[in-house]
């Protein structure tokens, strides 16, 4: 299980900046304080992995538990995410978490 900051550094980018569990911050908020995620590509790739599989935005809902509405503030990079729900999007998409977030998986995911 992973408890803290460092532990959750193995498993992600090291370009990518890690907000606190307590943070729930909008894409306008993140954008002014410059922090260093790009939530849209994050979206992105939630799309394209969800559809890949043949999936709606109520299948990502029942496989994660993040609820329909939520997904689709994700992928329309509207929504900060906890590591735990990127977490759980790996898991359903069988990925590593480095995968969703990762600007230039992109163009792997097309399929």
């Amino acid at each position: 299980m992973i408890t803290n900051i460092i532990e959750i550094r193995k498993y992600v980018p090291k370009h990518i900046f890690i907000l606190p569990f307590s943070s729930h911050l909008t894409a306008e908020k993140m954008a002014e304080n410059r922090y260093n995620i790009d939530i849209r590509a994050l979206g992105e790739n939630v799309r394209r992995f969800r559809k890949r599989r043949g999936w709606t935005q109520v299948d990502l809902e029942t496989s994660t538990g993040i609820p329909q509405g939520d997904v689709s503030r994700i992928e329309n990079g509207l929504l900060d995410l906890h590591f735990s729900s990127i977490v759980r999007l790996a898991e359903a998409f069988e990925v590593q978490t480095k995968d969703l977030l990762e600007v230039e998986n992109l163009e792997n995911t097309e399929g």
